[in-house]
Formats: C-alpha cells, structure tokens, sequence
C-alpha cells in the first residue's frame, strides 16, 4: 500500500476571469503533473490538498461526486484540523471519474479529474 499525495494548484486570478478549465494543475507524490489522472492500486491512502497561485488568494476543497465516489472507488473524508482530504482506494480497477468542489475567493468552481486504478502484477 502506497501513500499517494495530491495538489491541485489553483491560478485562482485567472479561473476568476476565464473560468476553472485550464487553470488548475494536479501533481502528485509519484511526480504526475499537467492532466488530472492519478495512478493508483487498490489499498493505495490519497490525500488531496489545494493551493493557490498567487498570494493571498483563498482557496477551499468543498467536498467531491462522480463516479468514483458513488462507485465506492473512493471515499473522500476532510482530515480533521488538517488543510487536505483523504481516502482508501477500493478494489475495482479501471478508470474513475470524479469532480471536486472547489472554493476560490469564496465562488464556487468545479474540476474534474480522473483516477486510473490498476492491480499490481
């Protein structure tokens, strides 16, 4: 089992402007950046978090729906007194769409993502 670490980094000035797509990046622990797939296994703990670009700006993670949650792939909690979620990842391979909730600077935005779940060999 894998500790897998996600930050979604937020231009919160630009998605402000222009909208959410194309101005948040996702990189991951396992050096996975630029699209929003995260590679996983079954058993893996994933923990995301959220920053903004630019200082000052506040950001949240709301909550998170699509399939992947209601697929029971993941259940994403809020640590509590900590800035991040977390989850096991279940045990159906595949590939899981999931949306999360954002906050920037107090409207709400949502982003999509995906994870990409397989069994170890």
């Amino acid at each position: 089992m894998a500790h897998v670490y996600v930050l979604l980094a937020v231009d919160v000035q630009a998605a402000l402007l222009n909208g959410i797509a194309g101005n948040v990046q996702l990189v991951d622990s396992r050096k996975h950046t630029g699209d929003a797939v995260t590679a996983l296994h079954p058993g893996d703990s994933i923990a995301w978090r959220i920053a903004p670009l630019q200082p000052g700006k506040t950001v949240a993670i709301e909550g998170f729906a699509g399939a992947a949650v209601a697929d029971q792939v993941i259940a994403p909690e809020r640590t509590e007194g900590k800035p991040y979620w977390h989850s096991r990842v279940g045990q159906e391979s595949g590939s899981h769409p999931y949306t999360v909730a954002l906050q920037l600077e107090g409207k709400p935005f949502s982003f999509d993502a995906t994870l990409q779940v397989k069994h170890k060999h």
